[in-house]
């Protein structure tokens, strides 16, 4: 066999060793379903499109015979190479509404540059994968190469096969422009991009990836959107990248405001938005209400606040870890707990019946978020009451509700401030009256009797109720407190506990060298310089371990200095990854499931220097 026959050979050997392994990282998380069974689907069969004979095999060998509702109206449009512009649920059938186009357009064809002819872009790698999976079993007999690119596995074997050569490239925006970064890949032969759940690329913060992917696309080349929601950011994108798209809303998700009053409050600009807020909560009287803010930050300010006000409430925001929000939830849903402060992220998919009030301390940037929010309120056939605070930074959002979505805003006329402080301090005696019915005080009685009589009764009953008051925002700061004392303390005591165990399983790891040989024991040789007795670092519950091979040999010597460069490096806000463990070529950290799976697909592979960053979730 000549040398170029065995590189060829070599070259195929390792671009299946490459998918083999994809397929191997992300097993559990496939779940390729055939969604005919689940769905409403068209009256027409597959074969009753302009689709070749092979093409139609494939797919009733797949047990796909006809297409669902999504898939028949995208097929001809993107049949004809037209940008297309896709509502459609979650699991409605998207994948084939753009993949059989795809099939049609590369069976029986070869590019001569080995560059990949499509691109789909998907916001997480179990999604890349469930994708890539499903149109390469549908591919490979038509001859079509179908491949993923994710974090998470070996970008050297990734490499291998996109040198090989494929037809659609199935990618998260973070790891292609990866692979862009070091000439691994190249988007000039691109005909077709698809963007898939692309509502879910911008909550995660890869909508700037995407628009950095879409800008390096030649004009030419077909575009297809593919969304659940269609805010704002996306619905400008869709205007200047696509051209004349044809519009399909199969969503069967109508967002409306029927059966909801919609108010806005004007925040004047000589009293304290927070104070205005607890005016409008005061009037209003909600029997329970989410209070939406735009940053996390913002719903733990708020939330304290409003304790120190009296009011039960608690702060939701992404940071918080599910068995923690589910608590909040729960005591919301139970009437224990009167308001939750929360972000739009924290509120996801947050069911409560009977929630009388939605209020907006912040508009959302985009009109369409602004319509989820109060779809919170008035279901199940209930009436529902929205307040909004604006002031100068959510005209714009005010403006485009009330023209696009027709909106209708009535104006919340609040009392003079005297009347609300009468009902502040009605509120606050009822709900002391029932605590103290219900509370051992008679020890306190006289003492009580004592501070009435005093001159100064006035201001000991105030500090008395300023303390109390504080005490219940103290609850909201333990509620919230950073992640990474969290998990630092967790680390401690699992240090305690697995300390035997874990440095056992070290010293395996030691004695497992080059070659099989066990690493010196001196200080200069030594793993990391570790000391022989300590052990891995435990982590939270909810939290997810990640491993990083850059330690204080790469420069990395300040407390979490390591957790603020890689944070950095994936773009996210600072304090968001804590830093359980640093040594000399390695460190450890902690985040919540889904950022530890954005490090991985945003920094694994990137380049430190002259380093190349290994990044992994191992736990």
């Amino acid at each position: 066999m000549s040398r170029a026959g065995k590189a060829m050979m070599a070259e195929e050997l390792t671009a299946v060793e490459a998918e083999a392994e994809v397929s191997e990282v992300t097993a559990d998380a496939e779940e390729i379903v055939n969604t005919e069974s689940k769905l409403e689907l068209s009256d027409k069969a597959f074969s009753e499109f302009a689709l070749d004979e092979p093409l139609c095999e494939s797919l009733k060998a797949q047990g796909f015979e006809r297409p669902t509702v999504v898939q028949a109206q995208a097929m001809e449009p993107a049949l004809e190479r037209k940008d297309l512009i896709v509502q459609s649920k979650t699991g409605s059938g998207k994948t084939l509404a753009f993949g059989v186009p795809l099939l049609q357009r590369y069976q029986g064809t070869e590019s001569e540059s080995k560059k990949p002819r499509a691109i789909i872009l998907a916001p997480t790698r179990e999604l890349a994968h469930q994708v890539s999976t499903e149109l390469r079993k549908l591919g490979e007999p038509l001859g079509v190469r179908v491949f993923a690119v994710y974090g998470g596995v070996s970008i050297g074997r990734q490499v291998a096969v996109l040198k090989s050569g494929i037809d659609i490239l199935v990618a998260t925006p973070g790891r292609l422009l990866d692979h862009m970064r070091r000439d691994n890949v190249s988007l000039d032969a691109i005909e077709c991009c698809i963007l898939d759940e692309a509502d879910e690329m911008l909550s995660m913060g890869f909508w700037d990836d995407v628009t950095s992917l879409l800008d390096k696309l030649d004009d030419s080349a077909q575009r297809m959107l593919f969304s659940a929601t269609l805010p704002y950011q996306i619905a400008h994108a869709a205007s200047k990248y696509l051209r004349e798209p044809v519009r399909l809303d199969v969503s069967g998700d109508v967002l409306t405001v029927d059966g909801i009053d919609n108010f806005y409050v004007t925040v004047a600009s000589d009293l304290p938005k927070p104070r205005q807020l607890l005016y409008v909560l005061e009037y209003a009287k909600p029997s329970s209400a989410i209070v939406f803010c735009n940053t996390r930050s913002e719903t733990e300010t708020i939330a304290k606040y409003l304790c120190q006000n009296g009011f039960v409430a608690e702060a939701l925001s992404g940071g918080f870890r599910q068995s923690e929000r589910e608590k909040v939830v729960e005591r919301i849903k139970s009437g224990e707990l009167r308001y939750m402060v929360a972000t739009d992220i924290a509120a996801r998919g947050i069911d409560i019946a009977h929630l009388s009030h939605v209020v907006n301390y912040a508009l959302p940037e985009f009109s369409e978020v602004y319509l989820h929010r109060v779809g919170r309120t008035g279901r199940a056939g209930r009436s529902g009451t929205a307040i909004n605070l604006v002031d100068g930074k959510g005209l714009g959002t005010y403006s485009v509700l009330e023209r696009e979505f027709e909106v209708k805003f009535k104006q919340m006329e609040l009392p003079e401030e005297g009347e609300i402080l009468a009902r502040r301090s009605e509120r606050i005696m009822k709900d002391l009256l029932e605590k103290a019915e219900i509370a051992e005080v008679g020890q306190h009685l006289g003492t009580a009797d004592d501070i009435l009589k005093h001159e100064s009764s006035q201001s000991l009953v105030a500090f008395l109720l300023k303390s109390y008051f504080s005490q219940q925002a103290e609850k909201v700061d333990q509620g919230t407190q950073n992640e990474e004392r969290k998990a630092r303390r967790q680390s401690q005591d699992g240090e305690e506990q697995d300390g035997d165990r874990k440095r056992s399983r070290r010293r395996r790891r030691r004695r497992k060298g080059k070659g099989g040989d066990e690493k010196s024991a001196s200080g200069a040789d030594r793993d990391d310089n570790e000391d022989s007795g300590s052990s891995a670092p435990a982590v939270q519950e909810g939290l997810r371990r990640v491993q990083v091979n850059i330690g204080f040999d790469d420069g990395f010597k300040g407390r979490g200095a390591v957790a603020k460069k890689i944070t950095a490096l994936a773009g996210l806000n600072d304090g968001i990854v804590s830093e359980l463990e640093a040594k000399r070529h390695h460190a450890v950290l902690a985040a919540t499931p889904e950022v530890a799976e954005m490090l991985v697909d945003r920094v694994d592979g990137a380049m430190l220097g002259r380093k190349t960053i290994e990044i992994s979730v191992t736990d």
